[in-house]
């Protein structure tokens, strides 16, 4: 949790968020740390620090998650690479589609993020040209 948070979050809020972030629900959450469900509804709803707190621990979450998929990437591809030239043919084309269809979701993300950062620059400077 972050310094700030620490301060101001009492123990029980604490050990709520950590629940929270290892629980699928608020109620078994709750329950996980002995704290009524209505208790932990209300600090998600109503308490804007304790919002805030949570929405960074969950999005560290998150962000770890991409890594550890961003690090078995590369052992996927080499995976289907060497399926490509299996004995079964259907397992090569299975693993040339597979190939294909991640190449132009790439294709398609990398496009989105370069007319993103095109329309910030022009919302940023006076939007003067077209799509």
């Amino acid at each position: 949790m972050t310094q700030t948070a620490t301060k101001t979050l009492s123990a029980r809020q604490q050990k709520a968020l950590g629940a929270l972030l290892t629980h699928p629900t608020i109620e078994a959450a709750a329950a996980s740390v002995e704290i009524h469900p209505r208790t932990v509804k209300r600090w998600l709803y109503e308490d804007e620090n304790y919002q805030e707190e949570y929405r960074k621990l969950r999005q560290q979450a998150v962000d770890n998650a991409i890594a550890s998929l961003q690090s078995a990437m590369s052992e996927a591809v080499q995976t289907l690479r060497r399926n490509l030239t299996a004995r079964n043919p259907s397992i090569q084309v299975r693993a040339a589609i597979a190939l294909l269809e991640q190449g132009f979701k790439a294709v398609e993300a990398h496009d989105l993020v370069q007319r993103i950062a095109e329309l910030e620059r022009s919302s940023s400077e006076g939007w003067s040209g077209s799509w």
